[in-house]
């Protein structure tokens, strides 16, 4: 489940953190569709992998993105502290939340449907790897949070 408001998933029976494969395919969906014109993405291949996004398409993509789950134990939850400044600017309140501590290792998996290719799983594998990289993922990126580094294993 998510904690409410904290954006974080943990998995329902483990309680360790992951990331949802839907945030993932739409991390890299966006990657793609914006950054079409750097990297050679053409509308056809985006269509293919992605499939239909509307809420009534029936068309799957090629590519089945699954959740993100840490590659080992070495991940710790750190509080951390939102302090918004909007509607009161001098007497804001702070909001903890939870947050996965910087320098855990995720294992990200994607895998080809049916009809899927090799070259369509080398294609959203680089837009994954360039949206986490480049974009980062999930709210605030701005704070830090988010960001992806390739590490290999």
């Amino acid at each position: 489940g998510v904690l409410e408001n904290a954006g974080l998933c943990l998995h329902k029976f483990f309680n360790y953190p992951l990331i949802p494969g839907s945030a993932l395919k739409g991390v890299a969906r966006h990657y793609a569709r914006h950054y079409a014109r750097q990297i050679n993405a053409d509308k056809d291949a985006i269509q293919r992998i992605f499939g239909d996004d509307t809420k009534d398409g029936s068309s799957s993509g090629t590519i089945a993105f699954l959740a993100a789950v840490p590659v080992d134990k070495n991940w710790k939850l750190v509080l951390d502290i939102l302090t918004p400044h909007k509607d009161d600017f001098h007497n804001p309140i702070p909001i903890p939340f939870i947050a996965v501590e910087k320098g855990a290792t995720f294992q990200f998996v994607l895998k080809k449907a049916s009809r899927g290719t090799d070259n369509d799983l080398k294609i959203a594998v680089q837009w994954l790897k360039g949206a986490l990289v480049e974009n980062g993922g999930g709210g605030k990126t701005t704070s830090g949070y988010g960001w992806f580094k390739e590490c290999k294993r």
